[in-house]
């Protein structure tokens, strides 16, 4: 499979078939629409879910928010969420807006 370009211009929203509950321990178990099995998000990637609620967001949109939120560099946060969105988009449960 070709990788995702998350791109600035590029808008991602959480794709509402994908089942997803909010544990202990700021874990997020989620259950998307292509998923034979549920996965875990922990750390980053379970604080970036928390991000995309709400309306689309660009990838810069959330790394701003992660930035403000946790106090650290927006270009370093922007470097750890590209590739979780990428990954998120690449199995379907974050979509692109149109």
């Amino acid at each position: 499979m070709g990788s995702i370009n998350t791109g600035d211009h590029r808008r991602w929203r959480r794709d509402e078939r994908t089942l997803w509950r909010a544990g202990p321990g700021a874990v997020v178990v989620l259950l998307g629409p292509r998923d034979t099995g549920p996965r875990s998000l922990r750390g980053t990637g379970a604080a970036l879910w928390s991000a995309l609620d709400g309306p689309p967001r660009s990838v810069q949109e959330v790394a701003g928010r992660l930035a403000t939120e946790f106090r650290a560099d927006p270009d370093a946060v922007r470097r750890d969420v590209d590739p979780i969105i990428a990954e998120l988009a690449r199995v379907g449960v974050l979509v692109e807006d149109s």
